[in-house]
């Protein structure tokens, strides 16, 4: 019986960190693009997709921290339904510069890294 209850109070320390990886995904999509605002001769888009049954806000997106890399403008809706997508252009740093996002919607927060 001790065992048993050692058991499920495992799982239920497990079980709300994992169901918030399965409401977003985190990508990095890298284009070359060599301008003189970029010289690291590529576009960085930060994608999080939607990948949760139910409706979901993104709330806030921190990169690095908020120290070196930044977001200059988001393409898309805060409101994700499943397979939505929000796009933002990384500004001042390439995709090597980029180790963590931290993203926080009405359902919690995750930090990835890369």
């Amino acid at each position: 019986m001790c065992v048993m209850k050692k058991l499920v109070a495992s799982l239920l320390l497990v079980l709300p960190m994992t169901a918030f990886a399965d409401l977003v995904e985190v990508q990095l999509d890298v284009r070359p693009n060599p301008t003189y605002y970029n010289p690291s001769g590529e576009l960085v888009y930060l994608v999080i997709r939607s990948v949760a049954d139910e409706k979901i806000t993104i709330k806030k997106v921190t990169v690095n921290r908020g120290h070196s890399c930044r977001v200059n403008r988001w393409d898309g809706y805060a409101n994700l339904n499943f397979g939505g997508k929000l796009r933002g252009v990384m500004y001042g740093c390439s995709s090597r510069d980029i180790k963590e996002v931290i993203v926080s919607t009405d359902q919690g927060t995750e930090t990835y890294t890369f």
